[in-house]
């Protein structure tokens, strides 16, 4: 494959009060078709020189657009600070995440100073349980799973790596249409785009770092990784589409990368 330079990519510039949320990750502890656990985790800060008093409000929208669940919490930010915010809650009878049911909920996070709306933010939610058995195979909500896959890259015929966001949604979409419900995103993360569509067409992704090929410096090598896989996961983590993290596809390395 070829490697191209320049942007390629949709670049974003987020405008906002001094007062904002930097960062939403949620976790299920625990998941049945009765009901299951959520934990969000959420990050304030203040760029502004004087302190400040939030309330942070967030919802959880159901796949037909009906809010679900909602907490609260008010919390003290000081001036040029970040702050954590920790907040929990139950659905009952949550609808699934399956490759058959790509039901994909909203976390919509609404941050107040006073009774002024200072910025609100949503990310995808998605439900489901999964592990790995050495015997069954991969089970996904209680049930075997027949992961049937492909590998992906991003380039295309006179685009290179340049593609609109509607070429990535019909790739994910023929894919989807040849009857696979997996891909792996070969050596690199993909446009977010691609993610966005594997939510809700019902793919499930393996996500991959950028490595290939031999490595001549295991430490050098190693840092890198970390910092990689920070990035990787911290801008994908809330996709209910991703399963697995890859972090050395196709790598000739010396002993201590591999072990």
């Amino acid at each position: 494959y070829t490697f191209y330079g320049g942007i390629y990519r949709d670049v974003w510039l987020r405008i906002t009060d001094p007062v904002y949320v930097a960062g939403m990750n949620w976790a299920t502890p625990s998941v049945s078709e009765q009901k299951a656990s959520l934990q969000l985790h959420s990050v304030v800060r203040n760029a502004g020189t004087t302190p400040c008093q939030v309330t942070l409000r967030q919802e959880v929208i159901g796949p037909h657009h009906k809010t679900v669940a909602s907490v609260s919490r008010s919390a003290a930010v000081p001036a040029a600070a970040t702050i954590e915010l920790d907040q929990a809650t139950e659905i009952t009878g949550p609808e699934l995440w399956s490759p058959d049911t790509p039901n994909v909920y909203t976390v919509r996070s609404t941050l107040r100073a006073g009774e002024r709306v200072v910025d609100i933010s949503e990310a995808p939610l998605g439900f489901r349980w999964f592990k790995f058995d050495a015997q069954e195979g991969f089970i996904l909500n209680g049930k075997r799973v027949q992961l049937q896959g492909v590998d992906w890259h991003q380039s295309y015929p006179g685009m290179g790596n340049a593609l609109p966001n509607s070429r990535h949604w019909k790739d994910m979409q023929v894919i989807r249409e040849m009857g696979a419900n997996f891909w792996r995103t070969s050596h690199y993360p993909h446009d977010p785009a691609t993610v966005e569509a594997s939510d809700r067409l019902g793919l499930m992704i393996w996500e991959e770092l950028p490595v290939s090929k031999e490595i001549g410096h295991p430490d050098a090598y190693i840092r890198n990784v970390v910092q990689m896989a920070r990035e990787m996961i911290g801008r994908d983590r809330n996709h209910p589409s991703v399963i697995l993290w890859g972090f050395a596809g196709e790598v000739n390395a010396p002993p201590p990368v591999i072990h």
